[in-house]
């Protein structure tokens, strides 16, 4: 197989557009290597009353 200018420019740019694809996803894959927790403004969810008796009843899931 002769390879000739063209063949080879071609080949070329094919290989260089695979290596930075590639390279570009695997940048993005990586997880961050620092994460800072912040706390919340609020509770997302609704806040009930304390109840003493549904404390002491065995919960729905026991079995």
């Amino acid at each position: 197989m002769e390879l000739s200018r063209r063949t080879m420019l071609k080949t070329t740019m094919v290989l260089l557009t695979a290596l930075v694809a590639g390279g570009w996803t695997w940048l993005r894959a990586t997880p961050a290597r620092w994460v800072q927790a912040v706390r919340a403004g609020r509770y997302p969810g609704r806040i009930k009353p304390l109840d003493e008796r549904e404390l002491q009843r065995p919960g729905r899931w026991l079995g």
